[in-house]
């Protein structure tokens, strides 16, 4: 027969993990997702920073997050927990829900 379409993967697959990240100050939540989207070393999928007001508007969501705190919604990598978790430490923020791949439930994103 003659082939006539490929299927090559450009980059590895990963098993995505979701996490929210809580922090005091938005300024900080700010400079803490522009120091995770410039890092190499934390493989990441999704980045979103959400002002502390905006989680009303969630409310099927049950991630047990502080409505009183700013959150950084992210998709990284399993293998990336660990430079992740350094760097929320770095910046004083707190994780407070993580859901990997293999668990049930509905994803972040």
């Amino acid at each position: 027969g003659i082939i006539t379409e490929l299927e090559i993967p450009l980059a590895p697959a990963w098993p995505w993990t979701d996490v929210a990240v809580a922090f005091d100050d938005f300024m900080t939540l700010t400079r803490f997702c522009l120091k995770l989207g410039e890092s190499d070393a934390i493989v990441k999928k999704d980045v979103c920073a959400l002002a502390q007001p905006i989680l009303p508007y969630f409310p099927e969501t049950d991630m047990g997050l502080s409505p009183d705190r700013h959150h950084a919604l992210l998709m990284v990598a399993q293998p990336s927990m660990e430079p992740l978790q350094q760097l929320v430490r770095e910046f004083g923020g707190s994780i407070g829900y993580v859901k990997d791949a293999d668990q049930k439930g509905t994803p972040i994103f």
